[in-house]
């Protein structure tokens, strides 16, 4: 896989993902793909503390934390990495939905890349474990044609952002399968991620607040994760 770098850089106000509010309760849907199967569309749970699909292993000194929302005008489907987790989430225009992660440089026993969903990218990383990944496609067709976004948030230096095209069934662009990513992610700064498989996203990080963070995650292991929201604006085609 070949990797572009893309970076537009502006200073934020700081707000975003520090919200303490609970959303309600996710309502149980059912949706039928364009494929002619019943899929799982739960609405996908936001605000503080993260649950649902997106919630992650939380017990680690490095993370993630945010909000992925929905800014293409009609309805989307989010889906988790971890193959447990086989059905998405309903996310309706406007709408945000919270995710928190922790990053394992020593992934726990018995963890491995069978535990990731098909869609995962394998990004030359000695263990699987070292970035949080979130797949939003148009559709709850696995077949359809979506975002894969990734989130790393090393020991050292700043975190970073990349994305690429994914289908839920793990099917990538071979006509332009590149993965762009973000430069160095510095606090209250944003990037733009846009290519014409990858689609726009907007990536936008916070600063590091203790306290906000351990009401997303329950953990005081979560003081200095990086909180970062991703804006989808629209997908890409391939």
């Amino acid at each position: 896989m070949r990797y572009a770098a893309i970076s537009a850089v502006a200073v934020l106000a700081l707000t975003g993902c520090g919200s303490a509010q609970t959303s309600a309760p996710a309502a149980s849907l059912e949706t039928a793909s364009q494929s002619g199967a019943v899929a799982s569309a739960d609405t996908c749970p936001a605000n503080s503390p993260v649950r649902g699909i997106l919630k992650s292993e939380l017990d680690g000194n490095d993370g993630v934390l945010g909000h992925v929302y929905n800014r293409t005008g009609a309805t989307v489907w989010v889906w988790s990495e971890r193959k447990s987790n086989a059905s998405p989430c309903r996310l309706e225009p406007g709408a945000g939905a919270s995710f928190a992660s922790r990053m394992d440089h020593r992934p726990p026993k018995g963890t491995d890349w069978d535990a990731f969903a098909s869609w995962r990218p394998r990004v030359n990383e000695a263990e699987p474990n070292t970035s949080y990944w979130i797949l939003v496609t148009p559709s709850p067709d696995a077949a359809s044609g979506g975002i894969a976004i990734g989130l790393k948030d090393p020991d050292v230096l700043q975190p970073v952002v990349r994305s690429t095209y994914r289908t839920a069934q793990g099917s990538a662009c071979q006509r332009d399968d590149v993965m762009i990513r973000t430069d160095r992610l510095d606090e209250n700064k944003e990037y733009r991620l846009k290519g014409s498989s990858q689609g726009d996203v907007l990536v936008k990080r916070y600063d590091d607040n203790a306290a906000i963070a351990k009401e997303w995650t329950g953990t005081d292991k979560s003081s200095d994760w990086a909180r970062i929201d991703l804006y989808v604006d629209g997908f890409g085609s391939c």
